[in-house]
């Protein structure tokens, strides 16, 4: 026999009938909150003990993710994969030529304005030449 401070119990039997009158006892006379919960019989050397873990383990089981979960995936996977494809858009037509910069789109824009500008002058002083008669 090892040398040991618990009752042992030669069989596991024994041991398994002793942990249910200990739980059975616990939860008749309340004495030791819910501590009974963790008891389990342990193996030692050549007998075993009843005994309990010192620490609850409490594994949740695994849930699913819920329908918002899905909704808001489906909405993040949807939003990167249209960035990724407006990206790769915009790099396939800068290798083409046809992105610029602001500043020379603002520019070319402002170039626009103005030839327009020039070409209505242009017809202005035309017109003012000519007399129309009705």
């Amino acid at each position: 026999m090892m040398n040991c401070n618990h009752v042992p119990y030669y069989s596991l039997a024994d041991a398994e009938s002793a942990m249910r009158k200990l739980i059975a006892d616990a939860k008749r006379t309340k004495k030791g909150g819910k501590s009974w919960r963790r008891l389990n019989v342990f193996p030692c050397g050549n007998h075993f003990h009843v005994g309990r873990a010192n620490k609850l383990e409490t594994r949740k089981p695994e849930k699913g993710p819920s329908p918002g979960d899905i909704r808001r995936k489906a909405r993040r996977e949807k939003i990167r994969l249209e960035h990724s494809t407006g990206r790769r858009a915009r790099h396939v037509f800068a290798q083409l030529g046809y992105l610029e910069t602001i500043e020379n789109a603002a520019r070319r824009a402002k170039a626009a304005v103005d030839e327009m500008n020039d070409s209505l002058a242009q017809a202005r002083k035309l017109a003012d030449r000519y007399i129309f008669v009705k």
